[in-house]
């Protein structure tokens, strides 16, 4: 028993420090066996920071006066001051010199637009840091700091639990094991037994992060997974549109309840059943829900090459209701219904001897809360979310906390600004998208037509199969560091590959970017974007004084004629990332977040 509480020990420390590396943040380092590690997103970061430095340094340094001869410096400066002088290599656009006694000492050079963008970005070398192999050598199980790799169809899971022990994982008294590697079949290819023996004569082997006892933990399977829509107007699709619904036949296994009042869920409601995942025929509408779970389907058929036969089931509900404010204490009317149809989703699972679990919930907040402050709406979400995960572990008895995603409002309030307070701060809560990237109802607000429900559900459908189904940290496109030198502004974004798209949704004034700095709103001449990820914005001045730079002005000129905060900035992902709605293909290219930094 010792040796298997030492492995234990092992197991919860060494996956710890993955999840570390792999989910901290910019500022986060770990500590490994005595040596400190950055997080992907630190080491990564600091790389970009280094090469954009040099750009600081050219405006902190350069003379606001440039000569064309070190004679002419030099006939303008007195002894110990410095000057530059336009350079003759295509590599650099200025050379920085000292005046020295009359004499011209080279100090540096700056380096050209060109030059910079030619840098080669360091690309993450993909090493395996944990290996599992079999007696012969061969590699079963490969994780690094990028990916877990299965060999075949391999897949891990950790047993069902009865037993709790100290260190927080489980062990189940009537099997022998307490983690298995199986097949697609089920049938057992590795195991570590209670007394920490590894079965079949599997061995580990050390790398850089964690010991030889690492192994990567999943979220455990369930045969059916629940993923909830909660919301107001645009999670529900029932306040004006009356677009008809897109979906009406499902393609794959995925359940809704049925009440005894029909389709429609009010507080009064009881779930009498489950009917097949197809659209609300009492109501004819569209909503988020319907469109998130066939995505993550159709995803993982195209991943997997499983059948659909195969699939785990998918359930889901709209606990949602135009106008309601957020739920952030569990006893308003969309909680009651979000507890009411978990519920019955568990006595649906019992029934039928299937596990069940509820891995993510999507939100979609409205305009309701728009009066709130930052921090309150904040704290509200934390309180939201709490509830919500409680409420589910209890009921479901599973031990993995659930994901909540949701969208980014394009109202610039509080509600807004602490949405993404709330993504960057909270491991388990994510905004997915922003709300202007969606086809909308002319003439009934900011509400979405019955393609905007969609493609919403869609892009939820995609973060859950990205993080929940993958593993992967996955982040939607959004600026991760501004930058100015005399009349430019670099922003820096997390990820290559994207473009001004000026077709989609019409144009905006500085393609959505705006700079005001202690004198007024300053004009943006042009946007340009080079490949590594960098939007470099020409002012028609210098800034003077404290500037703010931000992206997210009225968009006047799109062809549902309606006005909201957005721009023209996106990725490039719809290429190989789509929705087929009524027979047509849409991309689902990442539109960047909205924000707002002082510079």
């Amino acid at each position: 028993m010792a040796n298997y509480l030492t492995l234990v020990e092992q197991l919860s420390t060494a996956v710890e420090q993955l999840n570390q590396v792999l989910q901290g943040d910019e500022t986060t380092t770990v500590d490994i066996n005595g040596k400190v590690q950055p997080s992907v997103q630190k080491k990564t970061l600091d790389e970009v920071t280094a090469k954009v430095q040099l750009v600081l340094d050219a405006a902190a340094d350069i003379d606001a006066v440039k000569y064309a001869t070190t004679a002419a410096g030099i006939a303008a400066t007195t002894d110990g001051q410095f000057f530059s002088v336009v350079s003759d290599d295509d590599d650099s656009y200025l050379d920085l010199y000292k005046n020295d006694n009359d004499s011209a000492e080279y100090i540096k050079s700056y380096p050209s637009a060109e030059a910079i963008h030619n840098i080669p970005v360091k690309e993450h070398i993909s090493k395996k840091d944990f290996t599992l192999s079999d007696e012969s050598g061969e590699t079963i199980l490969s994780a690094n700091s990028n990916e877990l790799e299965f060999a075949g169809n391999a897949k891990f899971k950790t047993l069902e639990t009865t037993d709790p022990v100290s260190s927080g994982l489980n062990q189940q008294l009537e099997s022998p094991f307490l983690y298995s590697l199986t097949d697609s079949s089920g049938e057992m290819i590795f195991a570590v037994t209670k007394d920490g023996v590894m079965a079949n004569g599997f061995s580990t082997q050390d790398g850089e992060i964690g010991t030889s006892s690492t192994i990567y933990q999943q979220s455990p399977n369930a045969e059916i997974d629940c993923f909830p829509t909660m919301g107001q107007s645009n999670a529900a699709g029932d306040l004006g549109i009356t677009d008809p619904p897109i979906s009406t036949v499902q393609e794959y296994k995925n359940i809704i309840p049925v009440y005894d009042t029909g389709s429609v869920s009010t507080n009064s409601a009881v779930p009498i059943g489950m009917i097949p995942l197809a659209e609300d025929i009492a109501t004819g509408y569209e909503w988020t829900g319907l469109n998130a779970c066939n995505q993550v389907s159709k995803m993982i058929l195209n991943d997997s090459g499983l059948s659909v036969s195969e699939l785990n089931q998918m359930y889901t509900f709209k606990a949602a209701m135009g106008g309601s404010g957020i739920p952030s204490v569990g006893n308003d009317s969309t909680a009651v219904r979000f507890k009411r149809d978990i519920d019955f989703g568990v006595s649906y699972s019992n029934q039928n001897n299937k596990s069940f679990n509820v891995k993510a919930v999507s939100f979609t907040q409205g305009e309701a809360n728009n009066q709130m402050t930052s921090q309150d709406y904040y704290d509200a979400t934390i309180s939201m979310y709490d509830w919500m995960n409680d409420y589910c572990k209890a009921a479901t008895g599973q031990r993995n906390d659930m994901k909540l995603f949701t969208w980014q409002i394009q109202e610039d309030t509080g509600v807004r600004r602490a949405q993404l307070i709330a993504s960057d701060r909270h491991p388990n809560i994510h905004v997915v998208f922003p709300e202007y990237a969606l086809p909308m109802k002319p003439n009934a607000g900011v509400h979405l037509n019955n393609v905007g429900m969609a493609l919403s559900g869609a892009y939820y459908g995609l973060a859950y199969k990205r993080i929940i189904i993958d593993g992967k940290n996955w982040e939607p496109l959004r600026c991760t560091g501004v930058s100015h030198y005399g009349g430019k502004v670099i922003l820096n974004y997390n990820r290559k590959g994207i473009v001004i798209d000026r077709d989609t949704y019409g144009t905006v004034d500085g393609d959505g970017f705006y700079v005001t700095d202690d004198t007024g709103s300053i004009t943006i001449t042009s946007v340009s974007i080079s490949d590594y990820g960098y939007v470099s914005l020409s002012l028609s001045r210098d800034i003077v004084g404290n500037a703010t730079v931000g992206y997210g002005l009225r968009m006047r000129n799109r062809d549902d004629e309606v006005i909201v905060y957005g721009g023209c900035l996106r990725d490039s992902d719809g290429l190989s990332e789509t929705t087929t709605l009524d027979g047509v293909v849409y991309p689902l290219h990442n539109w960047s977040l909205l924000f707002e930094e002082i510079i």
